[in-house]
């Protein structure tokens, strides 16, 4: 998986065909199929690993060579993908007295530009399975004398940089190495026969299994492979469990994820707030639905420690899942859950009262405005109270399409899912009554991964605030706000607001301000929604990095379309996902502020806006620097995207039925 969570990397095996194996890349709900080397015979590859950024996987392939003392040989070798291309081969022939004619071989992880992997020896005249690492850089082949007591590489590998460090497990004693220095050094790790398996990107942190699985390992270690320090975990005195693997750890050391065996196989997560626990248990508890299927393999976790990936199993069936978990719901459980499990273990407060009454004891675990009537008396607000009183993940299902207000309703403070296409109407709509003050906002949500579904919000000061992590918005209606539709603060960090497809988006129209403002967060993805007719910039992204921007469409706004400010890092379209930004009484796109750099702009559709299409500087249309092409020079000067120069010589033709345009641009180094 990629450090951000949004990439991850896998293998397939189509059901026809039992022969056959491929990699796989997902990314935004989008699979890529990997093709394995080209004439090898039957497809047989496979992915191990991806880099940071989630653009370079590595791993395997299956390839033909002519010659030697058997004529044509299958053998096992090592590859890269980038951006989901076609499989270059790694060096790895080793020849020698026409015996051994080449050696197998596999990529196991990347760094940067470095690969790592294993290579089989061709000592002897004939390939033996004793491996050797093997380390590329760019497609240069280091093969490390053989592994300490010529023994075989095994289980997991992780590179880190700076110095260049792989750990790894070998046979005949299953020992823990760490490779730094260009030599092989023992990690001393606790327990009988201990493998690593992971290893922070600045080696800091390694993770492994010792005993026979049923301890895990964190060692913290220097760059010299000293041990600084060691947790243990025993996952059979806390799940009970036979054996198991600690299969990965986040960046901060916090988080580390694994699978364990017992009566059955399945998931498990490490975390300093609440110990080892059984992924499936969690997501239970929080009332994630998983449609009966089991998380029984957990692979890897994202750098800051809330997204994870496995394979999950149902009815003899197996698919890969990704389960987005903040930190701050690990230790939480919801009192309202009814023991027992079952298919209503999660118990739900329904909304079935227009009014706006208060709930007669917040902290029973019950939501209800009137105990002396028959039955629950839900009111929107008792509800919310019922959360904030009661930590834990609670979907909140409405019997009624309209909600009416008397005065603002209290922040959600804890994590909450206010669903409403539960109603009739597949909606609600919550009303600020003609009287309220302009200083009401509609909806505010401070608890890490809530989540708002099926809302209409009208009349409010801002539709929806979000101060928390991880919030989830779609398929809501945000109108006639006296400033904002959704408000995105500082704190919440990888908001999505709408997804990957039409039905998830959003409607935000007709507010007084701006449609949505995103203020200082990070990693903050606007998917798939209508922003239209908003009467300043339908999206505003101040000081935020890496906001991801796609398939919208930014309509009739009187001001900017999207407005960039000292953000950078930012993609506003990619290929086969571009946005539609027109009809805006300002530039289509404007990038203001020096540190706004590395903003993407690709793939879109921008027209009839009454500014230029992406203005630079929000100041319209402004000369290229002098001399730039005829001297065949850099374009040096800085500002937002360090001020590119507009494309020269710009023409357009048809070349067989295809419109072909050209031209030349000078950009920075």
């Amino acid at each position: 998986m990629s450090d951000d969570g949004l990439t991850v990397g896998g293998s397939y095996r189509p059901e026809s065909v039992s022969n056959e194996r491929y990699g796989m890349l997902w990314r935004n709900g989008a699979v890529t199929i990997l093709e394995d080397v080209p004439g090898g015979g039957d497809p047989r590859a496979g992915l191990n690993g991806l880099s940071a950024d989630g653009t370079v996987a590595v791993g395997y392939g299956h390839a033909l060579f002519e010659g030697g003392m058997s004529g044509e040989t299958g053998y096992q070798t090592a590859v890269y993908w980038k951006d989901g291309g076609a499989p270059t081969v790694l060096e790895s022939a080793r020849v020698q007295d026409n015996n051994c004619v080449i050696g197998d071989s596999e990529a196991r992880a990347i760094a940067d530009t470095v690969i790592v992997g294993w290579a089989s020896n061709c000592a002897n005249g004939e390939q033996s399975y004793e491996n050797q690492l093997a380390i590329w850089g760019g497609q240069s082949l280091m093969i490390t004398d053989a592994t300490p007591f010529g023994n075989r590489i095994r289980g997991g590998m992780s590179v880190a940089l700076d110095p260049l460090r792989v750990v790894l497990t070998t046979s005949g004693g299953a020992t823990a190495w760490m490779w730094v220095d260009s030599e092989f050094k023992r990690l001393e790790a606790p327990g009988q026969r201990p493998r690593p398996y992971d290893m922070t990107s600045d080696g800091r942190f390694v993770v492994g299994a010792s005993d026979g699985g049923t301890t895990w390992f964190r060692l913290e270690v220097d760059a010299g492979a000293q041990v600084l320090d060691t947790l243990t975990i025993d996952i059979a005195a806390e799940l009970g469990a036979t054996n198991g693997s600690a299969t990965a750890i986040s960046e901060d050391g916090e988080i580390i994820v694994g699978n364990v065996r017992g009566a059955g196989s399945y998931a498990a997560i490490w975390s300093e707030q609440a110990g080892l626990r059984d992924l499936n248990d969690i997501v239970s508890e929080l009332c994630i639905d998983t449609d009966g299927w089991a998380l029984s393999f957990v692979g890897d976790v994202s750098a800051d420690g809330t997204v994870m990936v496995g394979s999950a199993f149902k009815d003899g069936v197996s698919q890969g899942y990704r389960l987005e978990l903040p930190r701050a719901l690990l230790g939480k459980r919801s009192s309202l859950r009814q023991a027992g499990g079952g298919q209503n273990a999660c118990a739900i407060l329904v909304v079935n009262d227009e009014g706006d009454e208060a709930d007669a004891d917040p902290t029973d675990a019950f939501c209800d405005v009137d105990p002396a009537t028959e039955g629950d008396q839900c009111t929107l607000r008792a509800a919310i109270e019922t959360v904030n009183n009661d930590p834990g993940t609670k979907q909140i299902e409405f019997t009624v399409n309209f909600v009416f207000l008397e005065e603002p309703l209290p922040a959600a403070l804890e994590t909450i899912w206010i669903d409403g296409t539960t109603a009739s109407f597949d909606s609600v709509h919550i009303y600020n009554p003609l009287t309220a003050s302009d200083e009401w906002d509609g909806l505010v949500f401070e608890g890490a991964g809530s989540r708002l579904t099926g809302v209409a919000l009208t009349g409010f000061r801002d539709g929806l605030v979000l101060r928390a992590p991880s919030a989830v918005v779609e398929n809501n209606y945000f109108s006639r706000n006296r400033r904002h539709g959704v408000f995105v603060d500082a704190a919440a960090n990888r908001a999505v607001i709408g997804g990957l497809s039409r039905s998830q988006g959003n409607r935000i129209s007709l507010n007084e301000g701006t449609g949505v403002p995103v203020l200082s967060a990070e990693e903050v993805r606007i998917e798939n929604n209508r922003i239209e007719d908003n009467r300043g910039v339908g999206l505003y992204i101040s000081s935020a990095e890496r906001a991801s921007i796609m398939e919208n469409d930014i309509l009739r706004n009187r001001h900017h379309g999207i407005l960039l400010e000292e953000s950078s890092g930012a993609s506003i379209g990619e290929e086969s996902r571009g946005n539609v930004i027109t009809d805006n009484l300002s530039a289509g796109v404007a990038v203001l502020g020096d540190n706004a750099l590395d903003n993407q702009i690709v793939a879109n559709s921008i027209y009839r806006n009454q500014g230029i299409a992406i203005d630079l500087g929000d100041d319209g249309v402004t000369a290229n620097d002098l001399g730039t092409l005829a001297r065949s020079t850099m374009d040096s000067d800085t500002g937002p995207n360090d001020l590119v120069n507009f494309p020269v010589g710009v023409t357009a033709a048809d070349s067989a039925g295809q419109l072909v345009v050209s031209g030349f641009v000078d950009v920075p180094e």
